[in-house]
């Protein structure tokens, strides 16, 4: 079969406007200027709403870290709990009565000086 060329005319086509290009060059209509006034709109309103929802999912990973150190130092403090209780239980017994808590030493109060007639810078 023998080949067929095309002409260079049927070949090439005018090449079609990009319909962005097509909605720029047009005159628009008053209800299609409003709804893209609205879809600007509702997309500048969605941009706020990503942004907030970027600011709660970093608060969400602060708390959820300081929940974990919560949770550590809960175990510590439960692991420290349990080792003074076994020190407690392995102290002698006080015969069923608790022990009096430990209180430093008090002085007792000066008794009074004796009065005398004599001024208190001493004698004349």
């Amino acid at each position: 079969m023998p080949e067929v060329k095309a002409s260079p005319a049927s070949t090439v086509a005018p090449s079609p406007r990009p319909a962005a290009a097509l909605a720029r060059s047009a005159p628009r209509s008053e209800p299609l200027q409003q709804a893209i006034a609205h879809v600007n709109e509702i997309i500048a309103a969605l941009r706020e709403v990503l942004e907030d929802l970027e600011d709660v999912n970093g608060l969400l990973e602060v708390a959820e870290g300081q929940k974990k150190d919560d949770e550590k130092e809960i175990e510590h403090l439960q692991r420290l709990l349990s080792q003074l209780q076994r020190a407690r239980e392995q102290l002698p017994s006080t015969g069923g009565r608790p022990r009096p808590p430990h209180r430093p030493p008090q002085h007792a109060p000066r008794p009074p000086a004796p009065a005398t007639d004599e001024p208190a810078d001493g004698p004349v």
